[in-house]
Parts: C-alpha cells; structure tokens; sequence
C-alpha cells in the first residue's frame, strides 16, 4: 500500500548532499535481524568520502527496496552473500552496487522487473522495484540490474556527477 501510495502520489525532491557510506549504513541498520536469521554475510566496500546530492529519504527507500529483494532471494541458498560495493568513474559518476549470489532472474523476466505489478512472488505487489525506479529516475539516479541465473543478481545505481553549486 505504501509503495503505491509512493508511486501515485510522490514527494518532491529534496536534494542534499550526503555520505553514500553513511547512507548505506542507515539502510543496513533494517536488515540485521534477517541477515542474522538466514546466515547472510555481508560485505561492505565503500570509500567513507563518497558522497551524493540526491533526496536522502527517497534514495533510502530504493535502497530498501533493492535489498529486501536480495534478501529474499537469498532466503533457502548455501552461503547467502550480498556484497556492496561503491566506485567512481573517471566520467564522475559514481556507481553503487548490490550483488547477491542467490538463483538469479530469469532472462524474460528481466525486461520486467521495474514494471509495474510484475512480480514473481506468490505474496509480492509488483510495486517495489517499479517504485525505486521512479524515485531513482527523479534524483537523477540511474537504475540498471543484471542477473545470470543460478549465480545471482547485480543492482546497480549510477549517481551522476555532482553539479557546481547542489546542495
């Protein structure tokens, strides 16, 4: 319901100048019970002077997004592992990415994954991936996924350089 609410009526970017490593952490914080429960390791990487200008809250809620689907995906598979990695481009970009080692995404399925209502969850929306896309796409952020299957999954969000001036 939230996620729709989002999406129907969003809020309007609030662009700030923020930390990605401290970012992250903030969003890591949700997910320690269900990396504990499942045996998930985590692997972190990223330069602690990285930073973004883009709405704190409403990068949050992609990053949520994406991880609630790794995790998901991880759930039921030996050595569960979600590696976070952050690098920046000679272009300025910086790249963010999330990869799982979970059963992957079908190639067909692939195409689908950030529209809306495709899911292939028997409990799933179809709403959460299509959501963090649209917010990504109002902060200027690009959001990009490949997945082999049966070795798992990359997320990557692709912040553009920092303009002269931003928050």
């Amino acid at each position: 319901v939230n996620d729709l609410l989002t999406y129907s009526n969003p809020p309007a970017v609030q662009k700030e100048k923020i930390m990605l490593k401290t970012l992250v952490n903030d969003v890591l914080v949700y997910f320690a019970d269900a990396f504990s429960r499942q045996g998930i390791r985590c692997s972190l990487e990223l330069d602690e002077c990285l930073s973004v200008a883009v709405d704190k809250n409403q990068i949050k809620q992609v990053l949520i997004n994406v991880l609630l689907n790794a995790v998901q995906a991880l759930r039921d598979q030996p050595d569960p592992l979600l590696a976070i990695t952050a690098e920046s481009g000679g272009d300025g970009q910086l790249t963010l990415a999330v990869n799982d080692n979970g059963p992957g995404i079908a190639l067909p399925d692939q195409t689908k994954v950030f529209e809306p209502f495709f899911t292939t969850k028997a409990d799933g929306t179809g709403l959460g991936l299509f959501v963090s896309y649209q917010l990504a796409r109002r902060n200027d952020v690009e959001i990009r996924l490949s997945s082999s299957p049966g070795l798992g999954t990359e997320v990557r969000l692709i912040f553009k350089r920092e303009q002269e001036g931003a928050a």
